[in-house]
């Protein structure tokens, strides 16, 4: 499909296309549920660095149930793979030039207390940690379940914040991730 490109918005072209460029959160979920429900949409053109976790998976769900096929112009990274990745296999594709950016779970501080005062309690510790454990054992699953090799995912458990491995349409290809599209005779 054309390629529009909306940095910070998410709008619906005249091809009924959803170009998807603003971060993953639990507004933009909400946002893409009730155009969704004002006109149902089946293609998403996805450019974003990614966001928050679980709007993330979210997207990717609402993506994979309601059968979106979903296209990565010129870049995807963090939670925007997983909406990627929700897409089923014949149903997502990536430009030549474009990237995904993969890497282990984040997190950030969203607050605005004194870090350097904060005291933290064992059991909350204990919980932050679990729920880190977890997060990254169902982002490697879900990695893994959609044709990214182990070694790859490997780096990808030792890439944090900031840091991403990239890959490629030609890696995806390689791994069976995307199909190869064939040329039309």
């Amino acid at each position: 499909f054309p390629v529009t490109i909306a940095f910070n918005k998410i709008v619906r072209d005249k091809e009924n296309v959803i170009h998807f460029g603003a971060s993953i959160s639990e507004d933009s979920f909400a946002y893409l549920q009730r155009m969704y429900k004002l006109k149902p949409f089946e293609h998403m053109s996805v450019t974003s660095n990614g966001g928050d976790y679980d709007a993330g998976m979210k997207i990717a769900q609402m993506v994979y149930q309601k059968n979106i096929s979903v296209y990565v112009p010129r870049y995807c990274a963090s939670a925007c793979t997983f909406i990627f990745f929700g897409a089923k296999l014949d149903q997502r594709d990536i430009a030549p030039n474009a990237l995904l950016g993969l890497h282990n779970v984040s997190f950030g501080i969203t607050n605005t207390i004194d870090t350097k005062s904060v005291t933290v309690t064992v059991h909350d510790a204990m919980d932050f940690a679990q729920r880190a454990v977890v997060r990254s054992a169902m982002m490697i699953s879900f990695y893994s379940a959609n044709g990214i090799p182990s070694d790859v995912l490997l780096q990808v458990s030792q890439t944090y914040g900031s840091s991403i491995v990239n890959v490629q349409r030609g890696d995806l290809v390689r791994w069976g991730a995307i199909q190869e599209v064939k040329e039309k005779k």
